[in-house]
Order: C-alpha cells, then sequence, then structure tokens
C-alpha cells in the first residue's frame, strides 16, 4: 500500500500502541485515536504480554471490540513473550506502514488536533525527524502537572543537558529516520532519551508544537522510580553522551557532566546508595554549579520530560496546578 492518501495526498501515520497488563486502560487510548482530526492513520497494537496468556488473550478481545471510522485500519501484532517497551516499540515500527509513526502508550491519551498539527509542522521540512507537543500529567489528586519546554533545530546540547527533552507519546517521527539510526535500544529504561540523542546525533532536527496535545495518566503511578532498571537505563544514556563528548565546546561539555552526575546522583540517593548518591551530587555541583542550583530549587529550564512513566510528573517540574486548563 502506498503511504499517501491519493485523494488528499495525505501521508500515512502508524499509531504504534504498545500494551501490557492493562486491557482496560488501552480502549481509552485506543478511543483517543479514533477522535484524530488527522485523516489517514492505521493502529498498531503491540502486545507483549505474551502469545497465549491471560492477559494477551483478554487484551485483544478488548481492542478487537472496539469500533474505528473508516479510515482507519488495526493491526494487531503480538510478541511471542514479554521484551519490554523498546522491543515492543520497534515491533510495531517494523509492521508499520506510514511515512510518519507515533507512539501511544496504553495509559496516555491524546488531544483530537495532535496528528494534524504535528505532522503539519513537518511536511515539507525533510531535516525534521521528529516532532512533539507540550503535554500534561493528571495526578490521582485531581492536580495537573504541565510539560511546556519548547525546543527546536538540532538540539543535541539541550537533550543532553535535560536528559528527555520529550518522552514518546509526545512523538511523531519519520519512520526512515527511526530506521535509519536503529530505532530503540535495548535499555531497561531511557529508552525515549537514547533514540531521541540518536537522531539528534545524526544530523536530523526537532520541531515544538507548542500546545498541549498529549495527557499522561500518573493516577496509579508513584513517585520517582530508583530501580536498579532506572539506574542501568541512566548509565546507558550518559555513557552514550560522555562518548559523543567530541561533539561539543568545554563549556558545553562541563554543564553537560554536571548534569549527568546530578540525574545519577539522584537515583543513587532516592535508591539505597546515598553515599555514593551524595558524591555524585557533590561532583555535579563543583562542576556546574549554576545548573545544579537550578535543578535543585526546581528553576531549570532543561527539567526533563516524563519519560516512559519512570518519573513521577512533579519530581523537578514546579507546573502544578490544581484543576488547570489543558492549554
Amino acid at each position: 500500500m502506498d503511504d499517501r492518501d491519493t485523494k488528499s495526498e495525505s501521508p500515512l501515520v502508524s499509531v504504534i500502541v504498545p500494551t501490557y497488563a492493562r486491557p482496560t486502560l488501552l480502549q481509552n487510548a485506543l478511543k483517543s485515536v479514533n477522535a484524530q482530526t488527522y485523516s489517514l492513520l492505521e493502529i498498531v497494537v503491540v502486545d507483549d504480554n505474551g502469545r497465549g496468556t491471560p492477559l494477551q488473550l483478554e487484551t485483544q478481545r478488548t481492542a478487537d471490540s472496539m469500533s474505528f471510522r473508516e479510515d482507519i485500519v488495526l493491526s494487531y501484532v503480538v510478541r511471542e513473550k514479554n521484551g519490554g517497551g523498546a522491543m515492543a516499540r520497534n515491533s510495531g515500527i517494523e509492521a508499520a506502514r506510514g511515512a510518519y509513526v507515533a507512539f501511544l502508550d496504553d495509559d496516555d491519551e491524546w488531544m483530537p488536533e495532535k496528528l494534524e498539527k504535528q505532522v503539519a509542522a513537518m511536511e515539507g521540512h525533510e531535516e525534521v525527524g521528529l516532532s512533539y507537543a507540550h503535554c500534561k500529567a493528571e495526578l490521582g489528586d485531581g492536580s495537573e502537572v504541565f510539560y511546556r519546554r519548547t525546543v527546536n533545530g538540532n538540539a543535541l546540547f539541550e537533550q543532553a543537558i535535560c536528559g528527555c527533552i520529550a518522552a514518546t507519546s509526545q512523538w511523531v517521527a519519520r519512520r526512515e529516520a527511526l530506521l535509519r539510526v536503529g530505532s530503540f535500544s535495548d535499555s531497561p529504561s531511557k529508552q525515549d532519551s537514547i533514540l531521541l540523542y540518536k537522531l539528534l546525533l545524526a544530523g536530523y532536527e526537532v520541531r515544538c508544537v507548542p500546545e498541549v496535545l498529549s495527557i499522561y495518566d500518573q493516577h496509579s503511578q508513584g513517585r520517582i522510580s530508583t530501580s536498579g532498571k532506572t539506574l542501568i537505563g541512566e548509565r546507558n544514556y550518559s555513557e552514550l553522551i560522555r562518548s559523543t563528548y567530541d561533539r561539543f565546546t568545554k563549556g558545553q561539555r562541563r554543564q553537560i557532566e554536571g548534569a549527568i552526575r546530578y540525574r545519577l546522583g539522584r537515583l543513587l540517593w532516592l535508591g539505597d546508595s546515598r553515599g555514593k548518591g551524595a558524591a555524585q551530587l557533590v561532583s555535579s555541583m563543583a562542576i556546574s554549579p549554576l545548573h545544579f542550583m537550578r535543578r535543585v530549587f526546581g528553576t531549570d529550564y532543561t527539567r526533563e520530560a516524563p519519560a516512559e512513566h519512570e518519573q513521577h510528573p512533579d519530581a523537578e517540574n514546579p507546573e502544578r496546578e490544581k484543576g488547570g486548563s489543558n492549554a
């Protein structure tokens, strides 16, 4: 199938929805795709529950029971065994037919104009490998947390220093660009950060649509994850950045190294390694005191996006509102 509608010349967008153990929430995610104003879509649900398991069968029944617009094609990919978010998304990229791919976690939702606005921001700009929009997270106490970072161009430095410009449910990406850089790396966390960094490293640009177009469900999420997987992912990301220090000036390297040590130190401090965490935090302050103070006091423009639901959205973001607007 050609990836363009012969009548509208709109490129096909493949919406990849990895899902694991959340069939009820999956319905809301898929409903938000069905409500998109963009006219040419395919949905690729990637079931990561493991073929034939009770959860896999229940999840597939849930997807099969839903009705979609006539212009939406649903594909259902079942992975033989659970492989995690990165491998599930890669399965979706392989199965996708669209020129563009967008990722939606099974417990997130989109505003109706998300795809229309983000595709429009990329059309005619081949240098833009990925677009993203602002987002909000809804907390169980009724408050909302907003992420309104706006970055455009080849933002390699910004991505290195902040940790994650935008998380996967905020993205629309060129499928060709993702394949060119090897898609998602098999890391236990920070997969979105690593892939975005690889895209920028390859010379692609990002473009921001400065509107809230994604909604993160944080009602059942805990505080910041301090698991071993989170720390391993952060270290994997840090190693990638450090391997490319020749791309930055001396001053930029100091800022980036200070940011890396801050992120690692914070995870260690909140986990079971307070001594190691304190050492990393002290060295972060010594290397880049201004960046350290901005992070500590929550005034840093480089604060991180809600990556893969590993982090509670209120952890380092002061834009917390009670019943705020969605724009």
